[in-house]
């Protein structure tokens, strides 16, 4: 063997050993990284001069997740170009329920179903700002799509299986995310979408909702045993970093 085809073979090896390794590590989050730099939307910062030459919205936007939304540091290597993942099959949805069912990497067999309903304010402990009139929490958390009056929709359920054995996935990590979008298209905001990493080993959910000022977009991240964590900017920031197009790529 010649050494230039044995250097080949062992950077080759030493990458594969990468992607399969516990945990994701990243070497992926580079990779889309990378993609994100390089798809160019103008996003115009102001200073205390005006505006300034356009930069990367698409990055400008990641590097404030990162900097700023993010539960814990080590959680940027979930950090995704959705155009680089597999997206999963959706089999069905309407206004009350969602489902997908596809396979993994592994071959192993993979069932969504999100179902949502009508908010009915007297089943919830609803907190309201007694100077500002706004919605502070709803069941003592934030309300994701609901602080400006209360919701029309919540979501009911949430479950996910791996060869038929359920993911553990704690209530509190979509209860406060109200007025979901299941399906419709609508610009900037997309139907829920699900994904897997490109090792196959994180199932990302991806969910819009809200509206005008209570807007905001979410990704759920579960490994194939349970909930792992969540990341979720609001309007604002959406705002702020030019999100609000038919092209956003998000996280």
């Amino acid at each position: 063997m010649n050494y230039r085809f044995s250097s080949q073979l062992l950077a080759f090896t030493c990458v594969l050993l990468m992607n399969n390794a516990k945990g994701q590590d990243t070497t992926e989050f580079e990779i889309h990284l990378k993609s994100i730099n390089e798809t160019f939307s103008p996003y115009y910062p102001i200073d205390e001069y005006g505006s300034t030459d356009p930069t990367n919205a698409n990055t400008e936007f990641v590097n404030y997740t990162i900097r700023d939304l993010l539960p814990h540091p080590d959680d940027k290597k979930y950090i995704a170009d959705r155009s680089d993942l597999r997206r999963l099959e959706r089999t069905s949805c309407d206004s009350s329920r969602v489902s997908f069912k596809d396979t993994l990497n592994s071959g192993e067999t993979l069932d969504i179903e999100l179902t949502a309903g009508l908010f009915i304010p007297e089943d919830h402990s609803i907190a309201i700002h007694p100077e500002h009139d706004y919605i502070q929490s709803i069941d003592g958390a934030y309300p994701w799509g609901g602080v400006y009056g209360p919701p029309e929709t919540e979501i009911q359920s949430l479950s996910i299986s791996v060869n038929g054995k359920g993911l553990s996935i704690p209530l509190n990590s979509y209860a406060d995310l109200f007025e979901p979008d299941l399906c419709d298209l609508d610009h900037f905001r997309r139907p829920i979408e699900a994904f897997t990493s490109l090792s196959g080993e994180f199932i990302y959910l991806y969910i819009y909702g809200g509206d005008n000022a209570a807007t905001y977009f979410c990704k759920l991240v579960f490994d194939q045993q349970s909930y792992v964590t969540r990341i979720i900017p609001d309007s604002m920031s959406l705002s702020t970093y030019s999100c609000f197009r038919p092209d956003f790529i998000g996280f």
